[in-house]
């Protein structure tokens, strides 16, 4: 049975796999970015649309107080 060592590794093995790791790296980053982009822009859609009906409900409220 013969150990592998640091030395027995070729150096094209370890940079690909090197290159690979990073890009995987690179990748998941992006796409946890991304997750959290689009979480944003639902959280700020959302809101702005709570704020919308709100107003529209209180305008709402004063029309009719002041009419009635």
């Amino acid at each position: 049975m013969r150990l592998t060592s640091c030395s027995s590794v070729k150096p094209e093995a370890a940079l690909a796999a090197a290159t690979v790791a990073v890009v995987v790296a690179v990748v998941f980053v992006v796409i946890v970015a991304l997750v959290v982009v689009v979480v944003v822009v639902v959280v700020v859609v959302v809101v702005v649309v709570v704020v919308v009906v709100v107003v529209v409900v209180v305008l709402a409220v004063v029309f009719v107080v002041i009419v009635a």
